[in-house]
């Protein structure tokens, strides 16, 4: 196991499946495919195309790239995948709301309390998550078309794409190990779109032991898929349920059955960087869909640890079919830092600066003016008992901020204890 570290260095887009328009959509993580491809890449630049190399090299590349290694997603830091068994406060008008999380596969077979049926800080109506990733918000960048001559624009030539900010750090890990991928560590890689402008990330990477996972107090086995995963019968047609002889191989041979599932379907493909052709597309289970199996005898940690290490379904060397296997229970945001609090902790560490200027030292250069200025006027609006306008927060340059930064500025604009 491989825990890997990828700090990006320019723009980061990753794009989903084409859609008509001038925005190009984008990821907000680093799928295990596109992982696998930017090693691929880094591979054949060092040793040359596999069908020219010699064929020591040659089958180090299917080892490392068609064999048993399983390349994982990778998750901004702080964000998280909403499971689309986890249910959450649907508008959150309240900052307590978005603390709120209740995972309906957390619960024990049998357990007869009655399930929650409305936000307990609003009393709003929740809904169920759909497999995004939360915590983490994509930013714009916008260019323009030039002509070969004089290199200016052209007009109707405008587009946009979304993606991951600069200086943004992601997280995974690589199922299995290889010394070549080691040997990796503190190189760049080239990933996403537009890779001749964009796309560059550091790479760290770390041997990092998973602890297996732990059978469930009530016997069942839960799996939920961190990448989206490809199932199909025995006709090869398409399904959104793993297949019940592979889960029982991966268990040892014992017999399971589902008892309840929530699944969504999704459409997934893929590029083909050596030929440069889409890769075909498939019907597939979502990222987050979860299931609770029922074994017909205990199933020990050793057999689970071995089925999350394996992932399930087709092309999972591509970075599909990746499972969590008895997560743990969603743990509630973080609140919100207050003035008071601020002031709190730069106190314990000896600093005299006030919360505000702390805010203006950690943001951009380029930004500090600005938010100086959103500081003053929310200071003169308090004084006058005005309430906090968040239109500001929508403006480019602080959707360019990092998520942390943006929420400690966030959470001082609109604190009241001053």
């Amino acid at each position: 196991m491989i825990a890997v570290t990828l700090e990006v260095e320019d723009f980061l887009s990753l794009g989903t499946t084409p859609e008509t328009g001038n925005l190009v959509r984008s990821f907000a993580y680093v799928p295990g495919s596109v992982l696998r491809g930017a090693l691929a890449a880094a591979w054949i630049r060092e040793k040359g195309t596999p069908d020219r190399a010699t064929p020591s090299d040659r089958k180090e590349f299917l080892s490392l790239f068609e064999g048993s290694i399983h390349y994982g997603p990778l998750l901004p830091h702080g964000a998280k995948v909403a499971a689309l068994s986890e249910l959450r406060c649907k508008y959150a008008p309240k900052p307590s709301c978005s603390a709120f999380v209740a995972d309906l596969a957390a619960r024990l077979r049998g357990d007869v309390s009655p399930p929650v049926s409305a936000c307990p800080s609003c009393g709003g109506p929740l809904e169920a998550g759909k497999g995004e990733v939360r915590g983490v918000e994509l930013v714009e960048s916008t260019r323009v078309a030039l002509t070969a001559g004089d290199e200016t624009a052209v007009e109707g030539q405008l587009y946009g794409r979304l993606g991951l900010s600069s200086k943004t750090l992601l997280a995974g890990r690589i199922r299995g190990d290889h010394t070549w991928i080691r040997a990796r560590s503190g190189s760049y890689l080239r990933l996403g779109g537009t890779l001749s402008v964009s796309g560059s990330a550091k790479v760290t990477l770390d041997a990092a032991p998973q602890p297996a996972p732990q059978p469930r107090p009530d016997g069942l086995v839960c799996l939920r898929l961190s990448s989206p995963g490809i199932f199909v019968d025995d006709a090869t047609r398409p399904q959104l349920d793993p297949r019940k002889d592979e889960l029982e191989e991966l268990l040892g041979g014992v017999s399971v059955r589902v008892e309840r599932r929530w699944v969504r379907p999704v459409l997934v493909g893929g590029w083909h960087a050596a030929s440069r052709l889409p890769k075909p597309m498939e019907h597939a289970a979502s990222l987050g869909s979860t299931w609770w199996l029922l074994p017909s005898r205990p199933v020990g940690s050793d057999a689970l640890a071995r089925l999350e290490a394996e992932g399930l379904g087709l092309r999972r060397t591509e970075g599909f079919g990746t499972v969590c296997v008895n997560p743990t229970a969603p743990v509630a945001a973080t609140p919100a830092v207050t003035i008071a609090t601020a002031a709190q902790a730069a106190s314990a560490e000896g600093a005299a600066e006030s919360p505000y200027d702390l805010v203006l030292r950690l943001a951009p250069a380029q930004d500090r003016d600005a938010i100086a200025g959103l500081l003053y006027d929310r200071l003169h609006g308090l004084e006058r008992g005005r309430e906090p306008d968040n239109r500001p927060f929508l403006a480019p340059r602080y959707q360019r901020m990092a998520l942390e930064l943006r929420g400690a500025l966030r959470a001082v604009y609109e604190a009241r204890d001053v």
